[in-house]
């Protein structure tokens, strides 16, 4: 006898939450339907989601700091996501704070091309930056997206900056912070 295959709903269906049941393709339950909306949203807020993307790579530390800085200050709707250029630097960051977190070039492209505001340090915009681990094609997608960029400036990765002042790092990380939210809340103001 022929085992019939299940039926696979169609996208409108499972959009529509009823009739797929919240599930995505993995089975695992979406946030808006297991009863603990991601970042206090519901239903059409969370189609309206801002995406804050935080960088960093080495050993995250530039990262770590940021998310612990912004995490308590960003809007209901906005999502946190951090992407390391590696599994060292993504852990750093997942280990500050509430986000979400990936790894690697792919992970960089594809959240770039998404975020609404990108902070990190200003090597993730050169090619061979942060000791090399910033690819041609990194650094591309960053430099390239539409998102609002705060960038921390570092000796470290041999790039000075005209019109920047000698600080040290915690005043750079403050700073970003305090554009990070105004960008956000005018952002807020204009989409109102």
């Amino acid at each position: 006898m022929k085992k019939e295959a299940p039926s696979v709903p169609k996208a409108e269906e499972r959009n529509a939450g009823a009739a797929w049941a919240g599930r995505r393709s993995s089975g695992v339950p979406a946030a808006e339907d297991s009863g603990t909306p991601r970042n206090g949203l519901e239903g059409e807020k969370l189609r309206n989601i801002r995406r804050v993307l935080i960088l960093d790579g080495q050993g995250g530390g530039i990262g770590g700091q940021l998310v612990k800085l912004l995490a308590p200050h960003l809007p209901e709707d906005c999502e946190l996501i951090c992407v390391g250029t590696n599994a060292l630097a993504t852990g750093a960051m997942l280990k500050a704070g509430r986000a979400r977190g990936a790894t690697g070039e792919n992970a960089v492209i594809y959240n770039a091309a998404r975020a609404d505001l990108i902070l990190g340090p200003i090597g993730v915009i050169i090619a061979n930056g942060i000791l090399g681990e910033v690819s041609p094609a990194i650094a591309a997608a960053v430099s390239g997206s539409e998102a609002v960029k705060i960038l921390i400036p570092s000796s470290t990765c041999g790039i000075h900056v005209a019109g920047t002042e000698d600080c040290r790092m915690e005043e750079y990380l403050q700073r970003a912070v305090e554009l990070a939210v105004k960008a956000l809340n005018k952002r807020s103001a204009e989409s109102v």
